[in-house]
């Protein structure tokens, strides 16, 4: 099995990016203003919900890469070939 390389590069950063904004609606908007109502009552709390928001939305973006890279070598070890 060949890889594009450009390719899963591309996929990476895009998953990455949706994750992340996935991430920062979830949990600075979610979670950090319905306790707060402005960033300034709680600067320490604000900066640390956006560094974990940070690392989530990679993390999510990822494993996601992950996931299909993963079922795309199930699939093509299997022998399907979908496209």
């Amino acid at each position: 099995m060949q890889i594009d390389r450009t390719g899963v590069w591309l996929m990476l950063a895009v998953a990455c990016a949706a994750g992340l904004v996935l991430a920062v609606r979830a949990e600075v908007l979610n979670g950090f203003y319905a306790r707060h109502a402005r960033w300034r009552d709680a600067p320490r709390a604000f900066v640390g919900t956006c560094v974990d928001a940070l690392f989530s939305g990679m993390a999510l973006g990822m494993l996601a890469v992950c996931v299909i890279i993963g079922l795309a070598a199930l699939l093509e070890r299997v022998g399907l070939h979908l496209l």
